[in-house]
């Protein structure tokens, strides 16, 4: 039967995620010691994250290597694959696009990095930044601002490059008479928009022999805007490996939480015996998917740890944790495996890591990897995990890139334990939206999308000027996401009284830095701080107690926990960001006590929502100045409010703009349950709502009263066939009406178009298992190369008999 999901899940699950020996090789035994600079927190050891960078870690113990073949290579865009031997540097192994969401290096730029770690640019060569030799005249034109401006002759490596290739071809339709005859005088623009010297890439040049501050503005470039930026290593980029974790744009969490006594050590020692007689119970250990109270897998016990509390001592204890067992992680005898990992990338390692703990955040795991009765010691170790988000969300791995020794633990001694998280409830991911939650989402606007995967055309000849100007604050890729949001700021401050630009300027600095340059209103983490979940909307407000407040200031109808999503939309989330920093409902501290006249205190401002600006005050200084200095252009003093129908067109996530969908009262229904079912967990259809994008669009079909599509309504092809045979009357795409039925090439997928002329699709997402794919008509591009082009080579609409 032809998979659903071809290309992107049966070759990565059947052939592709080779993973050898994460810990079945020979391990570097060492004796549990100190190999991280430490503080103390509660009397609790814990790292010192200013002394503390991915150089100075100890190295990985154990080898393996991650391979993916050559298909999914080209659909992702770059090739994650790698190995690695035990006593490789995790820098080595770790690319900048597994750690975007945990630790943010795609903000750097070269300037920043240089300055947190001493580096002399002027003292290293292009060959030592692993992205130079993957860019192009035209991509670095895009790039940094200005480049295109200047005259080839005075960027010498880029000359260099274009009189070193330049062939018959290469001058065809490049009129050097326009420069005096001189090609060196020929602007930069002009090469780079020439369709053969643009493409032209830097690894055509012996690179050793210029200097990375001959081309102008390379080092302000931020690392996230770079070509390919994604499959850079960390030790590729020069100065990254020697920057402190407190340093990190999304460094690891604050100290938070309680702290435990050591108590007694069990197992690691041959002549113990009770461990292994009886099951280990009162776990603290686990995985975000399993909870953090798993007990111990095995019938005879585990090796672990006993805690006690320390109320006694006066410090940062729970009762909870007296007689707690951190478990050792492992797949060795008395160590325990867990289930972890999401999406395709979640299957690779068997599903399966180290039990432990996050106290320090989702970058990596903590677990306890060496217990050793007769001393009453105990090591724990760092394990790191790969992730791969974008277009196509494959997920995160496993955590199983380790173990990295970290800090030692003994009897009497403390350790941290960190916050007692609560086992994620079932379906955390996508939950259950009640029915009169959805009424009241669909008072407002239809952007709900959470991770801002919309297309947003804008007309600035609607827009008023600060609006204008804060959108040309943003780099050229960030625009149209922003798009959906700044409009909605703009009214949202104009409406709360933000009269002082400067307020202005960090109200939007602060909404990039906490949306990641507006890419998502969901904490990436989904760290559940409270039974009212993460962080959420353009200030990412957390904790119940907050949540209640937004919708109580805002006069809304009270909030209803978990899967209430108002704060995702535009209008909520905007209302909550300008009225919460000018008011100051986050930490009793207003935008006004910060910023007002010629006053100007950052540290004091970034107070107003979090008090982490040691670790991420220079990032949002940094957009703040961006947006400081395009606001500073206008002549208005603040957002002016006015009404943004028009200028913005975004289409909505849940259907169409609105309103009939033109395509008949059949179609009319389709799109009415499209939206009912719109994020159902799609898990009971075929390999576990893996390949079930047939299944849910015939849920969606059967629900809206039509009968189901297909002699095998799960298998594509049946449905096309289905369709052909008179279930469908076939429309082109400039026809194509909200609630018609698209088949993506080579029939690999079908989902239900949302608007006219279906640029934008509701499908089933295979990765996680849910109906919540938002893409566009090519279904970005996933199934161009399909091997089954010859049944059908582009993507075939129909409209439902």
């Amino acid at each position: 039967m032809k998979a659903c999901f071809r290309h992107l899940l049966w070759i990565v699950l059947a052939v592709l995620l080779v993973f050898t020996g994460i810990f079945g090789n020979p391990s570097i035994a060492r004796a549990a010691e100190t190999y991280v600079p430490t503080a103390t927190y509660n009397g609790a050891p814990v790292p010192d994250w200013g002394g503390i960078s991915f150089s100075s870690l100890p190295t990985l113990q154990d080898g393996g290597s991650i391979d993916i073949p050559a298909d999914v290579v080209n659909q992702l865009g770059y090739n994650p694959s790698r190995s690695w031997q035990a006593g490789s540097l995790l820098g080595d192994v770790m690319m900048l696009g597994d750690v975007q969401d945990a630790f943010g290096f795609q903000g750097f730029s070269l300037n920043d990095i240089a300055q947190l770690s001493g580096l002399d640019l002027n003292a290293i060569s292009l060959s030592n930044f692993d992205l130079a030799g993957r860019q192009t005249i035209a991509s670095l034109t895009r790039t940094i601002p200005g480049l295109g401006n200047l005259s080839l002759g005075q960027v010498k490596p880029l000359a260099d490059l274009v009189n070193g290739n330049l062939t018959q071809a290469a001058l065809k339709n490049l009129n050097l008479n326009d420069w005096g005859g001189q090609m060196l005088a020929a602007p930069i623009s002009a090469i780079a928009n020439h369709e053969v010297l643009g493409s032209l890439s830097l690894d055509k040049l012996p690179l050793a022999q210029y200097s990375f501050t001959q081309i102008p503005g390379l080092d302000q470039v931020q690392l996230g805007n770079f070509q390919d930026w994604q499959t850079a290593f960390v030790n590729g980029v020069p100065g990254l490996s020697q920057v402190a974790f407190s340093q990190f744009p999304l460094s690891p969490g604050q100290f938070l939480g309680f702290v435990a006594i050591h108590d007694v050590t069990y197992g690691g020692d041959r002549s113990h015996k009770e461990s292994r007689q009886t099951p280990t119970k009162f776990s603290i250990t686990g995985s975000d998917k399993v909870g953090f109270k798993h007990p111990c897998a095995q019938s005879q016990g585990c090796d672990y740890i006993e805690l006690r509390s320390p109320l006694s001592l006066g410090s940062a204890g729970s009762p909870e944790l007296n007689n707690a067992r951190w478990i050792r992680g492992g797949k060795g005898s008395g160590e325990q495996m867990v289930r972890g990992g999401e999406g395709i990338l979640g299957q690779l390692n068997g599903g399966k890591e180290p039990t432990g703990r996050h106290p320090f955040g989702s970058a990596f795991k903590v677990v306890l990897t060496q217990t050793d009765e007769s001393s009453g010691t105990g090591q724990f170790s760092l394990y790191f995990r790969v992730c791969h988000r974008g277009a196509i969300d494959l997920g995160c791995t496993p955590y199983f890139i380790g173990p990295i020794p970290f800090l030692p633990t003994k009897e009497k001694g403390m350790v941290f334990v960190g916050l007692t998280p609560m086992t994620p409830p079932a379906g955390i991911e996508s939950p259950e939206t009640p029915q009169e939650v959805q009424d009241l989402i669909d008072q407002y606007d239809s952007g709900s999308s959470s991770d801002n995967s919309e297309t947003c055309q804008i007309d600035p000849s609607k827009l008023d000027a600060v609006s204008r100007a804060a959108l040309s604050a943003l780099p050229n890729g960030e625009m149209q996401k922003a798009a959906k949001y700044i409009p909605h700021i703009m009214q949202a401050c104009a409406k709360a009284g933000v009269t002082d630009k400067n307020q202005l300027a960090y109200i939007l600095a602060t909404a990039e830095h906490e949306t990641d340059h507006f890419n998502t209103t969901n904490e990436y983490s989904r760290a559940m701080y409270d039974s009212c979940g993460w962080g959420e909307g353009l200030i990412q407000v957390t904790w119940c107690e907050n949540k209640r407040k937004v919708f109580q200031k805002l006069g809304l109808p009270s909030y209803k926990g978990l899967s209430d999503k108002r704060l995702h939309q535009p209008q909520i989330a905007a209302d909550a960001l300008c009225r919460g920093m000018k008011e100051g409902w986050y930490t009793n501290r207003n935008i006004g006590q910060c910023i007002s006249g010629s006053k100007t205190d950052l540290a004091c401002a970034r107070g107003v929502v979090n008090g982490d600006y040691d670790k991420v005050g220079g990032v949002v200084n940094e957009k703040y100045q961006r947006f400081e200095r395009a606001l500073r252009s206008t002549n208005r003093t603040s957002a002016a409010g006015k009404d943004i129908s028009g200028a913005v067109v975004c289409s909505s996530p849940n259907g169409s703009t609105g309103g009939s969908t033109g395509g008949g009262a059949k179609n009319n229904r389709i799109m009415q349950t499209a939206q009912k079912l719109r994020g159902m967990n799609t898990s009971m259809g075929p390999q576990g709502g893996r390949e079930a994008c047939a299944w849910a669009v015939n849920k969606v079909l059967a629900d809206a009263g039509i009968a189901p599509i297909g002699s095998n309504p799960n298998y594509v092809p049946s449905v096309a066939s289905a369709m052909k045979s008179g279930r469908g009357t076939r429309v082109a795409p400039s026809q194509a009406k909200a609630g018609d039925i698209i088949l993506a090439r080579g029939y690999e997928h079908i989902g239900i178009c949302q608007n006219d002329g279906c640029t934008r699709v509701l499908s089933n997402s295979s990765s996680r298992a849910t109906f919540s794919w938002q893409s566009d008509r090519n279904f970005a591009g996933s199934y161009n190369n399909s091997s089954h082009l010859g049944e059908a080579p582009t993507e075939e609409i129909y409209r439902v008999k």
